[in-house]
């Protein structure tokens, strides 16, 4: 009997510890994809040319916004993409006297462009814009550009089933800890 009474305690702590864990790492997530969670569900936040001015590194409130330039946006008819999916096209959004670089979708014809502000950090963004800058002639171009192809939603869709997975399954496992009874854990050995 005391064999039983060990291995039920055993058992029984070990559920509790990963049920807890569970637990922890559901918050964990929630706290770490906070930011852009509740921004997706309050939606995109205006934002205006001076504003963007004053950016240098987008922060954790840059990840939706949405731009009207005040002029027409440059088309230098730029496209990403591969055959038979042409992707993403590059934009200019003018910025009072400087230029914004926006991948955007190939159907997205403005006026409102909606995505994430982020540094201009190499990679196919780069490469676009040196091309740009060879065709386009003498521009000021902004260290930051809008990335308006990727959805917040997808991000925010992987946070909340990681968020809502983890923590039914600690829930789950920390009841049937608490639940558990003696004749159960004996007939399972």
């Amino acid at each position: 009997m005391k064999e039983v009474d060990a291995t039920l305690a055993a058992t029984k702590l070990r559920r509790l510890l990963i049920g807890l864990a569970l637990l922890a790492a559901a918050g964990a997530v929630l706290y770490f994809t906070s930011g852009f969670v509740f921004q997706a569900f309050r939606g995109p936040r205006p934002i205006a040319d001076q504003a963007l001015l004053g950016i240098t590194d987008p922060g954790s409130g840059d990840n939706y916004v949405s731009f009207s330039p005040s002029r027409p946006f440059l088309d230098p008819g730029l496209q990403w993409g591969t055959k038979g999916n042409p992707g993403t096209k590059f934009l200019l959004l003018p910025v009072d006297d400087q230029h914004m670089l926006c991948s955007a979708r190939i159907a997205n014809d403005g006026p409102t462009f909606t995505g994430r502000l982020q540094r201009i950090a190499g990679g196919t963004e780069e490469e676009a814009l040196n091309r740009i800058k060879g065709t386009a002639g003498n521009l000021r171009v902004m260290p930051i550009m809008l990335q308006a192809v990727r959805s917040i939603w997808f991000d925010t869709a992987v946070a909340l089933a990681a968020i809502v997975g983890l923590a039914l399954g600690g829930l789950w496992m920390v009841l049937r800890a608490l639940l558990m009874k003696g004749e159960r854990v004996a007939s399972e050995m």
